[in-house]
């Protein structure tokens, strides 16, 4: 579980690796959190992808490395800001967004900031489903999961919003009316 958080003159974005207790500036160095990264947005938000690939992709850019870096570090900047010692990234790599305090919120023309998911439920997020339908409680799916409970609260949250379920209209009824519908339960 990673949270990411500026520095206090905001030059620099940091990581906490919740697990180990270790903090380290984000940089161009760390290719398996950017390939993670990369794998996810353009899974979860193809249109937020394609924004960073149109921004960051030109003839007059350093090598490849580096560019991959500045997509990730612009996406993760424009999401996370603060340390508060909760999860920014949960064991299965879904995204819990922070409001970032940037003077463009909600003008920027660019999709990065709070990116809109798909409509595509991965296969975790089905098994999740399942279990939850089935009347198991958070930690309860957790264990039988192998993640933590509060991925599972994230993917249940993540599931909500795919589909478009709001507290208003009772999810919880209409998640299990579309397990049954979608047949993700007999």
């Amino acid at each position: 579980m990673l949270e990411f958080f500026w520095t206090t003159d905001k030059n620099r974005l940091m990581v906490h690796d919740i697990k180990t207790d270790e903090y380290y500036p984000f940089t161009a160095d760390h290719i398996d959190l950017i390939d993670r990264c990369e794998q996810k947005i353009q899974q979860d938000f193809p249109d937020t992808w394609y924004s960073l690939k149109q921004e960051y992709t030109s003839p007059t850019m350093p090598v490849p490395w580096v560019v991959r870096f500045k997509r990730i570090n612009r996406f993760l900047k424009c999401n996370f800001s603060v340390h508060d010692n909760r999860p920014d990234i949960d064991d299965d790599w879904n995204f819990d967004f922070e409001k970032v305090p940037c003077p463009l919120r909600g003008e920027c023309q660019r999709e990065y900031c709070n990116p809109k998911l798909t409509h595509e439920l991965t296969k975790r997020e089905i098994e999740v489903i399942q279990l939850h339908v089935e009347g198991f409680r958070q930690q309860e799916i957790g264990d039988r999961l192998y993640i933590s409970g509060l991925t599972v609260k994230n993917h249940i949250c993540k599931i909500y919003r795919k589909l478009g379920f709001t507290g208003k209209d009772h999810p919880e009824t209409l998640l299990i009316n579309y397990a049954y519908k979608k047949k993700l339960i007999s």
